[in-house]
């Protein structure tokens, strides 16, 4: 018995990732699909989505310290003080 084609939207956005693992926990619960393969598959989506959860915030953070940098920055009334790693000892 061969199966039949499964059709997968675009996933590209939290929202469809989420609908996908929703799909796929169904297929799991009513054992139409293996569990091991639902794992698998949940992984995989899983990565997905750090992956667009990273590529948000990557430029928010990256313009958050373009103006932390900027003489006079402050956070609420604070003086921004640049981060200056440690030495460990």
């Amino acid at each position: 018995m061969t199966k039949r084609a499964i059709r997968v939207g675009r996933l590209d956005t939290l929202a469809a990732i989420r609908t996908e693992l929703g799909r796929l926990y169904r297929a799991g619960r009513t054992r139409k699909e293996d569990s091991a393969d639902v794992s698998r598959l949940a992984t995989v989506l899983k990565t997905l989505m750090e992956c667009i959860r990273m590529a948000e915030i990557e430029p928010r953070l990256a313009a958050l310290e373009a103006q932390a940098q900027e003489p006079g920055a402050t956070v609420n009334e604070t003086p921004v003080t640049p981060f200056r790693p440690r030495a460990v000892v």
